[in-house]
């Protein structure tokens, strides 16, 4: 069995759904936390022109993210868009700090 073929599993999203409330949980705080501190970087760092595009991205990514796991969608479609913002929120700061 490959490393990603375990995550299709049915014993895996039988796990994920019986922990749902504290994946949310953690990942709801842990995904705001991080782009909360990436908008803080782009606000610190860039002009004010560019700092609108990044902040146009990380934002919605992360309302995203939130209102999957406010509205108990499918726990793929919660977990997928916690690492998106978490992604986007990684790339943003290092391109703040690769600019400035």
């Amino acid at each position: 069995m490959s490393f990603l073929s375990r995550f299709r599993s049915k014993e895996f999203l039988e796990n994920i759904e019986f922990n749902r409330f504290s994946i949310m949980t953690l990942g709801m705080t842990a995904q705001s936390c991080l782009a909360s501190v990436a908008v803080y970087e782009v606000l610190k760092n860039l002009s004010h022109e560019d700092n609108l595009i990044p902040l146009c991205i990380i934002a919605p990514i992360t309302m995203l993210g939130n209102a999957f796991a406010l509205a108990q969608a499918k726990m793929t479609l919660v977990l997928g868009g916690f690492i998106t913002s978490v992604i986007v929120s990684i790339s943003i700061l290092i391109y703040v700090y690769i600019v400035t």
